[in-house]
């Protein structure tokens, strides 16, 4: 009988240097894992963006990596295998905290110019890696020291630097015009030129890290058809986003001191405390009760008391009746559509934790957006946050005709909404409604149901 041939891993190629990189970021740093694998590797000729020189716009092309809001890591090859294995493993890092910290959603609610708060964003990064003891990065990368700013501060603040900075730089052009040049190009006094968007350290560019980092890329529009498979919803990343944060929160727990502040900072953000008190909105919106979980308000004989064995177990014994608490049936409806952010799907997330502490037992999860999703039972929000897919249009129609042909019906329906879209007209039959009404701008579908607003 012939042997069969056993196939080798080819230990030589790119890719398989992507997946050592990839396996020791994880390693170094577990709460990155869940969001560095999600990243969708895609390989491009070239990274072409666009830049500003001597007052025009153009294009240019590079070999470099970046990554796009959703979540795909675009890389040229010559870049993977040019830069060393703990360059790469710097890089992957870098793109990763893009992702985790929501920078496109930051640089879009705030109005700040999309380059330069990239280049904010990545001074940041890079601070926070070196303070982690991320030791190897690639030589044309951009520090606080690089424009004189002081380490430890906040992206914003480092946006709101760099914006004084370039003002300055221009102020000192302008004087110098007549003049003629007296630095090199790209360069005032020696720091890269930030009127000159583009241009940076020995003729490399930064702040161009993609849509993911809020400064798309000029090919960002001209990815494969496969590539287009797997991106992901805002409400996948915004899912992902969250599983990263209880990763992060659960290593502080384990190893306090070991993070660097900005990410703590994050982390406590992400995870903070539900702003809604369901318990009180689900008594008030539902007076009979299908279920019983351990509580305070009553008393039942459905189940045993803890200190039933002092009173004995015989036919004569005194039976202890349990305090419990009244809990009804809930689906739990999120709004998946274009119009949710990662902020709103950020609170939304945050207000289904709460709900199912509130209520100890699974929930019915639906996502929507223009059409209905599977229906999930899920015990807490971290499986809630998996059920979610959508990205399309907005409509709530589809939520209560599928509410109106289950049986039994759900004694409420929450609906975790920004209000974009159509409702019906007047409130359905046989259950009540709860729109949790998400984000800054949200606004009331409808006139009927409890409504319920909570900003970030």
């Amino acid at each position: 009988m012939a042997r069969r041939s056993r196939s080798r891993q080819d230990t030589s190629g790119p890719g398989f240097k992507m997946s050592v990189a990839r396996a020791i970021v994880a390693e170094k740093a577990p709460y990155f894992g869940t969001v560095l694998y999600s990243m969708y590797p895609v390989k491009v000729d070239k990274i072409r963006r666009k830049v500003r020189k001597g007052g025009q716009l153009c294009v240019e092309e590079s070999d470099t990596f970046g990554v796009t809001e959703k979540g795909l890591l675009i890389y040229t090859e010559k870049a993977l295998n040019d830069w060393s294995e703990d360059n790469l493993v710097f890089v992957l890092a870098h793109e990763t905290m893009h992702i985790m910290l929501e920078h496109p959603s930051r640089a879009a609610t705030m109005g700040y110019d999309a380059a330069l708060y990239n280049i904010a964003a990545d001074i940041f990064i890079n601070d926070q890696l070196r303070q982690g003891n991320w030791t190897d990065w690639p030589a044309t990368i951009c520090w606080p020291e690089t424009w004189g700013f002081d380490s430890g501060l906040l992206a914003d603040e480092y946006y709101h630097l760099l914006l004084q900075k370039r003002a300055e730089q221009q102020e000192k052009k302008d004087q110098r015009s007549a003049e003629g040049p007296d630095s090199k190009p790209g360069e005032v006094d020696g720091e890269p030129d930030l009127t000159e968007m583009g241009e940076a350290l020995n003729g490399d560019a930064f702040g161009h890290c993609g849509s993911g980092a809020g400064n798309p890329l000029e090919n960002e529009g001209d990815l494969t058809e496969e590539a287009r498979a797997a991106e992901r919803s805002p409400a996948e990343m915004e899912a992902i986003r969250q599983q990263a944060a209880e990763e992060l929160a659960d290593h502080i727990r384990r190893h306090p001191g070991t993070i660097p502040g900005g990410l703590e900072r994050w982390a406590a953000a992400k995870l903070g405390p539900a702003k809604v008190s369901w318990r009180e909105h689900l008594r008030r919106a539902s007076r009979r009760a299908v279920q019983w979980v351990a509580g305070a308000q009553d008393y039942r004989y459905g189940s045993v008391h803890r200190r039933q064995a002092g009173f004995g177990w015989g036919p004569r014994s005194i039976v202890m009746p349990t305090m419990v608490a009244p809990v009804p049936t809930v689906l739990l409806a999120v709004d998946t559509s274009g119009s949710m952010g990662a902020d709103e799907l950020g609170i939304a997330l945050r207000e289904a934790d709460g709900l199912f502490k509130s209520m100890k037992c699974q929930i019915t999860v639906v996502s929507c957006d223009a059409e209905i999703n599977e229906l999930v039972e899920c015990r807490n929000w971290k499986e809630a946050a998996k059920s979610l897919k959508g990205g399309g249009g907005t409509s709530f129609h589809p939520i209560f005709e599928m509410v109106d042909r289950m049986n039994p019906k759900p004694d409420i329906v929450v609906v975790a909404t920004d209000g974009g879209g159509p409702a019906p007209a007047s409130a359905p039959r046989g259950y009540k409604v709860i729109w949790l009404l998400t984000g800054e701008y949200s606004q009331s579908p409808c006139d009927w149901g409890f409504h319920i607003k909570v900003g970030d």
